[in-house]
């Protein structure tokens, strides 16, 4: 029995996450920039969107990949 009383003693309780804080903060930062800054991040975002969406992976470099392990 006082083997079981130690065991919980030790474990740690981590805090619970604010996501909605975290959110709300991330917001604020980003009201903060210019209209300038939210347009380059933006199309940056875009294009790599577009890259990832005609993105292909082809069946002959994954057997090349998976041959060499």
């Amino acid at each position: 029995m006082p083997v079981r009383k130690k065991e919980k003693l030790n474990i740690v309780a981590e805090p619970k996450a604010d996501f909605e804080k975290a959110e709300l903060d991330l917001l604020r930062s980003a009201m903060k920039h210019s209209y300038t800054e939210r347009f380059l991040m933006m199309t940056t975002l875009m294009k790599m969107d577009k890259m990832f969406r005609m993105a292909k992976i082809q069946i002959a470099c994954l057997k090349r990949m998976f041959r060499n392990l």
